[in-house]
């Protein structure tokens, strides 16, 4: 109550700035803060794994690799090809990969650790 009076004296005398009001409720909407989504890495399966655990990605044959890039497993099971990706010399996916498993919500940006396969388009 008091710094209210202060204040509002101090503004009609102009002995100082007044400072800006504050209200004990938000009149507006926060700002919305995004911070930049990192990318996840993601590991390489090798050797015999019958049912790998996702999220993790498998080696495509070399003589398809240029088209099919590699396979990768999502969090929830669900098995997808990285055809349609760019994969860069240093293993991060772009795109993000999004499984398109009806019902699955995973979408990530990817790096896939242990990507030898160089650069590719």
């Amino acid at each position: 109550m008091l710094s209210w009076l202060f204040r509002n004296l101090r503004r009609l005398f102009g002995k100082a700035q007044a400072e800006p009001e504050r209200s004990s409720f938000r009149t507006s909407t926060p700002p919305v803060r995004r911070r930049p989504a990192p990318w996840l890495g993601v590991a390489v399966v090798r050797g015999d794994a019958v049912h790998p655990v996702g999220p993790c990605w498998l080696p495509c044959h070399p003589r398809t690799r240029k088209q099919f890039k590699a396979e990768m497993i999502c969090r929830r099971g669900h098995r997808l090809v990285l055809s349609k990706h760019r994969v860069a010399a240093d293993g991060t996916v772009y795109p993000s990969v999004v499984c398109q498993t009806p019902g699955c919500s995973y979408h990530e940006i990817v790096r896939l650790v242990g990507w030898d396969g160089g650069d590719l388009p």
